[in-house]
């Protein structure tokens, strides 16, 4: 009796172990997938896009050839037209303007500017030779050395400044050539604003015989006749002078 209790659970059970050991031995038939579902997550997705596109600002928007673009704001529409606000003008249309000249207007002479004339001052010379000068000079040209004179002006004297003759047979590429009557003279270009203007003449007495100048630009010169001090010499020791003193 005991033993068929036992067995009795074993028989009931055994045709629904075999029914889902033949069940796993098919092949498992494709899971339906549900539209409703699929549907409901896709316009999900959807929504959620158009929510977060609302939240921007709509900055710009593309428009075709054939439909118009927007009307401006009220803010763009009070702006002037201008160049900047302008229009932008088309690719090729890079010609200027056509301007309407009648036949009669562009036959009329137009009365021609008259040029500005500057009044410009001559240069003064550098220095003039007399007629003795100039024939000492030739003199000294024709000699069978010839040689020619260079003018400076030396730190020297009572006054600061003095003439300073040489003869040089060839002169620096930096020396002044003053030609006058067919001879030639060298200006030292560190005596040429102290001696500009100046008449260079030859004198002979008893004792001797020497060029001497007429300088225009000399201020002060010692009892001797030695040195000279010029104008801008001059004026520059009265500042220094008033500049030590305070004044």
């Amino acid at each position: 009796m005991s033993l068929q209790r036992a067995v009795a659970p074993l028989t009931s059970s055994a045709p629904i172990i075999l029914r889902f050991a033949f069940a796993s031995s098919q092949p498992s038939a494709p899971l339906r997938q549900c539209s409703h579902i699929i549907r409901q997550f896709s316009s999900s997705r959807v929504a959620g896009a158009e929510a977060k596109r609302k939240m921007q600002t709509s900055t710009w928007q593309t428009y075709t050839l054939s439909t118009p673009p927007p009307p401006p704001s009220a803010r763009e529409a009070a702006l002037p037209e201008t160049s900047i606000t302008g229009d932008i003008p088309q690719v090729h249309d890079t010609r200027p303007p056509s301007i309407a000249v009648t036949e009669a207007e562009a036959q009329k002479s137009k009365p021609v500017k008259k040029r500005r004339q500057f009044n410009f001052v001559p240069l003064k010379k550098t220095i003039t030779l007399t007629p003795r000068a100039v024939e000492v000079l030739r003199d000294l040209s024709n000699q069978p050395e010839a040689k020619l004179i260079k003018i400076s002006v030396a730190a020297r004297g009572c006054s600061g400044s003095a003439y300073d003759l040489k003869y040089v047979e060839k002169g620096a590429l930096s020396d002044i050539v003053h030609e006058q009557d067919g001879v030639k003279v060298l200006i030292d270009p560190t005596a040429q604003l102290k001696i500009i203007g100046s008449t260079m003449d030859w004198v002979e007495d008893r004792l001797s015989a020497k060029f001497v100048f007429d300088n225009p630009n000399i201020d002060k010169s010692c009892g001797c006749g030695e040195s000279f001090m010029t104008k801008d010499e001059s004026a520059a020791r009265e500042a220094e002078k008033r500049a030590s003193k305070g004044l």
